[in-house]
């Protein structure tokens, strides 16, 4: 009866930890779609490169969606958010309309705004900067709502001046 209860003991273990190996995996295939973004969106004059950027970045969203807690029309949006950024996309409103109300989702129906302490490129750079590392730095503490909400500011932020 004591083995029993041993092997029943040690089965859930290996379970749990199976499942933590799935998550890190999980985790580093969303931070390696996030470092291709940034290397897409770190080349400015090349447009195409600036909406593949987008469409990584909303994969790694998505892919998080499911564990934030958010409701599942949150996921939904996103995902259909990526399927509108495509390289050679005559028109990108239809994405960034999805991303604006996935963040309204989240943010009490609040529109996202532009930071007012941007009033440059440069600092527009450094802020989606910041906001990048930021969302890695929660992604690898397993604060996915947190991650999900920095990456869909820095989205936003990207797709905003594209379509004014």
């Amino acid at each position: 009866m004591k083995s029993r209860f041993l092997i029943c003991l040690a089965v859930v273990g290996m379970v749990s930890c199976a499942g933590r190996i799935l998550k890190a995996a999980d985790t580093a295939a969303i931070d390696a779609k996030i470092k291709q973004a940034s290397e897409y969106l770190s080349k400015p004059e090349q447009e195409e490169g600036g909406v593949r950027g987008l469409k990584l970045l909303t994969e790694a969203i998505a892919l998080a969606a499911p564990e934030t807690g958010f409701p599942s029309e949150f996921s939904e949006k996103i995902s259909a958010a990526g399927k509108e950024f495509l390289p050679g996309a005559l028109s990108l409103e239809d994405g960034a309309g999805l991303l604006q109300e996935s963040y309204r989702l989240i943010n009490h129906g609040k529109d996202f705004q532009m930071p007012p302490s941007i009033s440059s490129m440069e600092q527009a750079k450094e802020y989606v900067r910041i906001q990048t590392d930021k969302a890695r730095s929660y992604l690898a503490q397993g604060k996915t709502a947190e991650f999900a909400r920095a990456l869909l500011e820095v989205a936003l932020m990207i797709v905003t001046p594209i379509i004014r």
